[in-house]
């Protein structure tokens, strides 16, 4: 049967029952605002006092809008919805049987109703509606298993087992810690096709005397044991340092380019991983806006020598052994070259695209402009006098030899 209703919205509605119980049915819906309407004016109401809107989809949105008021209604109504609260407040006041004895009965309700307030100030900064979906059947429960700590606080301070100035510090402490959860959880990408729920947190360290050049450098923390992250942050010049993998970028490259870049490529290898500046953390997504990272270089060794480096991957050694004085460095595990062989490192850097760095340009400019500046001479060698030689002397036969009169018969 169509029915109008009174918000004038047209419906039609499947009516049971005899001819006289169906007329009764759609009198009533007549006289009655309609379901979308409803849901309509009890969301202005929301937005009246504070709740925000929800993203998603408009089906989402929808869904969640009418989800979300029934867990606030739970929450509102706690004074008698007692039992989410037990497993918090057993932390306080212990009881042995499975259910609170009726002389707690007051005290918890006075606990669950200040519980329900905090609850709803932090139920208004979730406006995603697929959280409310997510948790449609345990909405409460779900806010209570993220503030559990805080809600522990609030019952120590209603028992007088901690003091206001203590539970004012408490609180800080909390609060602080869950925007830090927040602030990680938000900073985390996972790829689709992640090969594990565990996460290379990507971090920007600074060595003591502040964030300048030099000073800043990349160190990757993972939980366990990999070798295809190991292989990945390796091959981009990453190095062990007991704690976490560790790489200090170049001048030529921001450490922003480069947090980018192993983040990128990190990702593309099925890890998540957890970036907290936003544009970079886009840029690692999109896998553009940054400068790759070469890692073929060409650095300052010391005051005589410049080392030569190169990713795992690529193999430049019997190439770099053939320049004058090429020596390799056990330590470092890199070829290192004398400065006196500028031109030959030059070329070397430009045949196979090495990046020389400023320190190493430097060197070896000095070295060429020294080079340049210094005068040619050709020194004239002076004839020394021959030994004589022990060799036996040869002497040469005449073509004809003549015999003298007074010899011959």
């Amino acid at each position: 049967m169509r029915i109008t209703f009174e918000c004038g919205c047209t419906r039609d509605v499947d009516l049971s029952g005899n001819s006289q119980q169906r007329r009764e049915k759609a009198d009533y819906l007549e006289n009655q605002k309609c379901y979308s309407c409803l849901e309509a004016a009890e969301e202005r109401k929301f937005t009246a006092d504070g709740w925000p809107s929800l993203t998603g989809s408009e089906r989402q949105v929808e869904w969640a809008s009418g989800i979300r008021r029934r867990i606030v209604k739970q929450l509102r109504d706690s004074h008698v919805f007692t039992s989410p609260f037990h497993a918090v407040a057993r932390k306080v006041w212990p009881w042995p049987s499975p259910y609170p004895p009726s002389e707690l009965t007051p005290t918890l309700e006075t606990f669950a109703a200040t519980c329900a307030e905090y609850l709803l100030t932090q139920a208004k900064t979730l406006s995603d509606a697929h959280w409310w979906i997510e948790h449609r059947d345990d909405g409460v429960g779900a806010l209570i298993a993220m503030h559990p700590d805080h809600l522990l606080t609030i019952g120590r301070l209603q028992a007088g087992k901690i003091t206001e100035e203590q539970a004012a510090e408490k609180i800080g402490a909390e609060i602080e810690a869950e925007m830090q959860r927040d602030a990680e959880e938000e900073a985390i990408v996972r790829p689709q096709n992640a090969k594990t729920p565990l996460v290379a947190r990507i971090d920007l360290k600074h060595k003591p005397g502040g964030a300048q050049l030099g000073n800043e450098w990349i160190a990757i923390e993972f939980p366990e044991k990999s070798e295809v992250l190991r292989a990945i942050v390796k091959g981009y010049g990453f190095r062990w340092n007991e704690t976490a993998w560790a790489f200090t970028p170049n001048e030529s490259l921001t450490t922003a380019d480069c947090v980018a870049e192993i983040g990128n490529k990190l990702l593309a290898a099925g890890f998540p991983v957890r970036i907290f500046d936003p544009d970079t953390r886009a840029k690692a997504i999109s896998g553009t806006g940054f400068a790759r990272l070469n890692l073929r270089l060409v650095d300052q060794f010391s005051a005589k020598r410049v080392v030569l480096s190169w990713p795992r991957e690529s193999d430049f050694y019997s190439a770099a052994k053939k320049l004058p004085g090429a020596k390799y460095d056990r330590d470092l595990h890199r070829i290192t070259v004398p400065i006196d062989a500028f031109d030959e490192i030059l070329d070397f850097a430009e045949m196979y695209e090495f990046r020389v760095t400023k320190g190493a340009q430097a060197l070896l400019g000095a070295k060429q402009a020294a080079a340049t500046a210094s005068v040619a001479v050709q020194v004239a060698a002076k004839n020394a006098a021959k030994a004589p030689s022990s060799a036996r002397p040869k002497l040469e036969a005449p073509a004809m030899v003549e015999v003298p009169n007074d010899l011959v018969d």
